[in-house]
């Protein structure tokens, strides 16, 4: 696993309460199906505004296109006034949760963390030591 795949998958632990080692397992193996939005911990604003930032950002750029192409005057957008906090926390709310200060993870991309046998698992990575 990449460094960023296995902060994925310990946030995803972490949120959702697994410490058994098949949980782990299985959500190692099925990383990739989890959906999320990367949030800038170190930016201003509450969670939920980078939230709004980031779904404008990186997965409704319509929005943000339509948002920027209204001008307000000489210099200003509809961007420029877009309420990013009440868009973000009605993602929240309606999408998925706060897995940590960095990572927003979406309902729809729940995985099985029993989907997996210790054997299946065993025979996928061919390693001897499980």
């Amino acid at each position: 696993m990449s460094k960023h795949e296995k902060t994925i998958a310990v946030t995803y632990c972490n949120a959702n309460g697994l410490k058994d080692t098949l949980s782990l397992l299985n959500v190692c193996e099925q990383v990739n199906d989890l959906s999320y939005v990367e949030l800038d911990a170190n930016a201003w604003g509450s969670r939920e505004e980078k939230l709004g930032y980031a779904i404008l950002d990186e997965i409704n750029t319509d929005l943000k296109d339509t948002l920027e192409q209204y001008k307000l005057g000489s210099s200003l957008t509809a961007y420029d006034y877009f309420d990013f906090e009440k868009y973000g926390r009605d993602i929240a709310i309606a999408e998925g949760y706060f897995a940590s200060e960095e990572i927003f993870l979406v309902y729809t991309s729940d995985i099985d963390h029993k989907l997996y046998t210790v054997e299946e698992i065993k025979d996928t990575l061919n390693d001897p030591r499980l």
